[in-house]
């Protein structure tokens, strides 16, 4: 059970977590309507590209920022575990970008009309619903695994 102590810092770094996500979003959102609406990319592609290049930008900003007392430990193998992370969290968007988009599109046409307007909406709606679920999964598996502070090794015997 976390104390007061521990339950502060541990929303402290909660809310940088969430601070770094949210330029990421911004990265990712601006990113993928750039290649998607503006470059004419299929939505899977631009979605892929922008997604990593979001994740790449928070790698460094969590590991310099959100989790600085880890920084020390090889970024090469931070770097591999926070990849293994967003390859399952890029699955993820993937299946709730395409999913939800699938499913509400023909409501936001019939809300809005047929129009570039409805696409564009019902593709951020579905990729503002990716962005939520995703968050919850990288900051746990990240906080849990990639980040973690090592835990010092007792060479003392039970007993």
């Amino acid at each position: 059970m976390l104390n007061r102590v521990d339950l502060r810092a541990e929303i402290s770094r909660f809310l940088r977590h969430a601070a770094v996500g949210g330029l990421g979003t911004i990265t990712d959102v601006g990113l993928l309507n750039l290649l998607h609406q503006g470059a004419d990319w299929p939505l899977w592609r631009a979605n892929a590209l922008s997604f990593s290049a979001a994740l790449l930008q928070a790698f460094w900003l969590h590991r310099r920022w959100t989790y600085p007392e880890v920084a020390h430990q090889d970024a090469r193998v931070q770097l591999v575990k926070f990849a293994i992370i967003s390859v399952i969290g890029l699955g993820l968007s993937q299946i709730i970008l395409l999913g939800v988009h699938a499913l509400l599109r023909r409501y936001w046409i019939m809300w809005l009309g047929d129009t570039p307007e409805a696409y564009a909406v019902s593709v951020n709606f579905a990729k503002a619903t990716s962005i939520a679920v995703v968050l919850c999964w990288n900051y746990s598996a990240n906080r849990l695994w990639t980040f973690r502070r090592a835990v010092p090794v007792s060479h003392e015997r039970p007993g």
